[in-house]
């Protein structure tokens, strides 16, 4: 049994675990984001969709660390659910929303 196993037994757990120094994260529900071209650090992490870079969308969703041992060497930063207005994202007369889920790295406070 790895430490991991001891801490996190299952995978669903595995994916929502605070790893002490690496949990938490800068941004709460409500806060007002904006998606970086780049992120703040290096990283391998591909993930954040095209279609939400320099729009400002809020945080809906704090979902903390993910730890992804198969994937990743060592956890994720905090990973957010952000909603923007469809018209913020693909302009025109777009009455509806679309919620991703963005990685810290990529976000600044709007």
């Amino acid at each position: 049994m790895t430490d991991l196993d001891a801490v996190c037994p299952t995978p669903m757990d595995r994916a929502l675990v605070d790893l002490g120094e690496h949990g938490g994260g800068r941004f709460t529900t409500g806060d007002l984001v904006r998606v970086r071209a780049s992120p703040t650090h290096e990283t391998p992490n591909p993930r954040t969709p095209d279609y939400t870079i320099g729009h400002v969308g809020q945080v809906v969703a704090v979902h903390g660390v993910i730890v992804n041992p198969q994937d990743h060497h060592e956890p994720y930063p905090p990973m957010y659910s952000v909603r923007f207005e469809a018209r913020e994202l693909f302009g025109g007369d777009a009455d509806h929303t679309l919620i991703a889920e963005v990685h810290e790295e990529f976000l600044d406070p709007a």
